[in-house]
């Protein structure tokens, strides 16, 4: 501000005068205040603008580092992805050709397989085409068999007939026991009904064939199995060490299996009957000591070649039921084919004409 003029007790012509010359100086004090004021306000506008670029500079500046950062935050993420990606579509291309390769392989095998299967179904028709043919084959030669079978029945029974009679036959088994004293005679005899001619022509015919020969004479009883006892040609202590019994008599011959497993459901294995062992059956031959009709049946004995025909059963016990239990309890040896300790002797087996009943 200017300087302060005191005024005292003056005049007022001189007062008027002052004034009128103190005007103007208070006008050019205002000038200069406006002036001031003006620069003041020039500066402020000036340092405000300042400041705010200023400000806005540096705000931009961090915005700036700021959006530079998240740019490279936004490539480095770009460019995991890329790699991901690249990552993936790198193994799905991988997985692709493994699976283009597989289904190159696929269809190499799809049509190997249809190959080997049109190979196959030839094979398989033809298989069928020969099994058909093997099936008539088969047929005819059981027709044949059949036919063969009867012919050896009628064969058999007029054989039979003419030579032995029609029957009922009887046949006669005489034993003997080791007693262990050379002078005590420790025998006994076995009566046998053979069965109906018409029934077992063969069978029957057959037996009596290689009894009437004597074929079975010097034999023994020789197993007890349990279900069954069993003779045929085997030592015994009547028996020349020199000259063991054995089945060549029966082979020379010409009687010694039978030619077929006759069989009649007529006549079946119950106990005490005699059938021939074996397959084919004979010249062995068993008494049932029980009922048997099952085991020994058509069918019984799957392990022989054909399963469904059965032991021949062609005789039953007529007489000497004692001595074919006392047969039946006499102790064997180990082993499971239940050899007896001390074979009884069969002396000799013959046909009776007339027995007595």
């Amino acid at each position: 501000m200017g300087p302060v003029v005191m005024v005292a007790d003056i005049p007022k012509d001189i007062e008027g005068n002052y004034r009128r010359v103190k005007t103007p100086i208070k006008k050019k004090s205002s000038w200069c205040s406006l002036s001031t004021f003006m620069f003041l306000i020039i500066f402020v506008l000036i340092g405000g603008y300042a400041y705010v670029y200023y400000h806005e500079r540096e705000m931009l500046k961090a915005q700036l580092i700021e959006q530079d950062t998240t740019m490279r935050e936004l490539e480095m993420n770009l460019s995991m992805k890329f790699d991901d990606k690249l990552k993936r579509l790198q193994d799905d291309n991988a997985r692709l050709k493994a699976e283009s390769s597989e289904g190159d392989k696929s269809r190499i095998d799809n049509a190997n397989l249809k190959d080997q299967n049109r190979k196959l179904q030839t094979q398989v028709t033809e298989g069928e085409n020969k099994l058909k043919r093997t099936s008539d084959v088969e047929k005819m030669l059981q027709k044949q068999k059949k036919t063969l079978e009867k012919n050896i029945q009628k064969t058999s029974k007029a054989a039979c007939l003419e030579k032995f009679g029609p029957g009922p036959h009887t046949v006669e088994i005489h034993t003997r026991f080791d007693s262990g004293d050379k002078n005590k005679v420790d025998q006994g005899w076995i009566l046998l009904e053979l069965a109906p001619l018409d029934e077992m022509p063969h069978a029957v015919y057959w037996f009596l064939e290689q009894v009437s020969r004597g074929l079975y004479d010097g034999g023994s009883f020789h197993r007890n199995a349990g279900h069954v006892i069993q003779g045929g040609m085997t030592p015994n202590f009547l028996s020349d060490p020199k000259k063991p019994p054995n089945e060549d008599k029966f082979k020379t011959t010409g009687f010694d299996s039978i030619l077929f497993q006759e069989y009649s459901p007529n006549f079946p294995h119950k106990k005490y009957t005699l059938g021939y062992a074996g397959r084919p059956g004979g010249p062995e031959f068993y008494i049932n000591m029980k009922d048997n009709i099952k085991p020994h049946g058509p069918g019984g004995q799957s392990h022989y070649e054909d399963p469904t025909e059965a032991d021949v059963c062609f005789a039953k016990v007529k007489k000497g039921f004692d001595l074919v239990e006392r047969i039946h309890k006499l102790p064997v040896k180990d082993g499971s084919y239940k050899a007896l300790k001390d074979n009884v002797a069969i002396v000799s087996i013959k046909i009776i004409k007339n027995p007595k009943k």
